[in-house]
């Protein structure tokens, strides 16, 4: 969290977490115990062999906790490939889209220099676009 000093300026907190996990705890506990001098030898080895079954429940919760991220973190960058994918094939899809237009663009002109003066250039122009474009429109469905 960010906090503000009595001068000001901008300060960050390095607080930790109040809530402790119950199995970091009990391993806490353990090393405690092992630590107090008055136990016995076998008090200890029973605390030892108890504090390595809670290791070991912890190591599987946390390779567990590890594993469910993984796959969530896969899950999302599948979502994000596929997206990748609709975004290319849409670029090529304009992509082809702006060079007909361009190709239809040329072809006009050509045609619109060659045309006598006389003729209505608008009508001419109109009836080359709908020409195209049906054209297109079979090609298309073939």
């Amino acid at each position: 969290m960010a906090a503000t000093s009595p001068s000001g300026a901008h300060v960050r907190s390095t607080s930790w977490p109040q809530d402790v996990h119950p199995l970091s705890r009990a391993i806490e506990i353990h090393l405690l115990t092992l630590a107090q001098k008055s136990e016995s030898s076998c008090q200890k080895v029973g605390v030892l062999k108890s504090m390595y079954e809670v290791v070991e429940v912890f190591l599987c919760f946390q390779t567990t906790k590890t594993r469910k991220a993984f796959s969530d973190f896969e899950d999302v960058s599948d979502g994000f490939l596929e997206v990748l994918d609709i975004c290319s094939t849409i670029r090529d899809v304009l992509m082809q889209i702006k060079e007909q237009v361009r190709d239809l663009e040329s072809s006009l002109r050509r045609r619109v220099i060659k045309t006598k003066s006389g003729e209505d250039q608008d009508a001419f122009l109109n009836r080359e676009i709908d020409a195209a474009i049906i054209s297109r429109g079979r090609a298309a469905e073939v």
